[in-house]
């Protein structure tokens, strides 16, 4: 009797052992392990600072992606709020970096102004469509040749940067009618909004969602120039017709 006991003390000892050694493994799977994030901030670090001198790279944290396998490494120079970038490691080697689209693209800068852009103008559009009918947000807007001018890191939320920026309201929401007319006057009415305190993003990104999802979407961009062009029966015409930002280009 005391054998058998003990076998399955053992068995259950062994079981519990495994069980968390399934538990670690599987949670590094996804996680990473704390060692190897310790080492891909070294070796992001490292390669930093040898390949962008121009400033003392400092590795603030480190995720790891399950999906690419990889670990990415968030760096900043810790002198300025827009010189920050990232660094993908895998296998202890560097795979890719964001230095080129984050500091001399200024994406760094271009998302930070959306983040408090969208922050200042978020009440407004909880006010006019309902805090919990709309995912609508801010970002800044997909350039083939991203613009650089009356960019610089560091600077100050202000109108003169959102529009520098290039930044993009996205007004999306479900409703009930999907029509053209529903989303000119919607549009219209979120312009006139913002304009009257002070807000003037300079590109507009209309997402109608039906409430039946047998019903069609609709969804188009415009620039604050042809909006404010547009009166409201014209805007419902151009949105009918959903032209791609594309053919609306500067």
């Amino acid at each position: 009797m005391t054998k058998k006991r003990l076998a399955l003390k053992i068995t259950a000892g062994v079981g519990a052992l495994l069980l968390i050694m399934f538990c670690a493994f599987a949670a590094m799977s996804f996680l990473g392990n704390p060692l190897s994030a310790w080492l891909s901030k070294n070796t992001a670090q490292s390669y930093a600072n040898k390949t962008y001198p121009a400033r003392s790279w400092t590795a603030e944290e480190s995720n790891y992606n399950f999906k690419w396998g990889a670990y990415v490494v968030r760096l900043s120079s810790g002198e300025n709020i827009d010189e920050r970038f990232t660094v993908e490691v895998r296998g202890g080697e560097i795979v890719s970096d964001t230095y080129q689209e984050d500091i001399v693209e200024y994406g760094a800068v271009r998302w930070r102004i959306a983040e408090e852009y969208d922050k200042e103008i978020r009440p407004l559009l909880d006010q006019i469509m309902g805090k919990e009918n709309h995912t609508s947000y801010i970002s800044p807007h997909f350039f083939e040749t991203v613009p650089t001018e009356g960019i610089t890191h560091g600077m100050a939320l202000s109108e003169q940067a959102v529009n520098s920026c290039g930044i993009e309201l996205m007004v999306r929401t479900t409703v009930s009618s999907s029509d053209a007319k529903t989303g000119a006057a919607l549009l219209k009415q979120v312009q006139k909004t913002l304009q009257a305190n002070a807000y003037q993003p300079p590109y507009y990104y209309l997402v109608l969602e039906p409430e039946n999802p047998q019903d069609k979407g609709l969804s188009a961009q415009i620039s604050r120039e042809e909006l404010e062009k547009l009166d409201e029966a014209a805007l419902a015409e151009f949105l009918e017709n959903a032209n791609p930002f594309a053919d609306t280009k500067e």
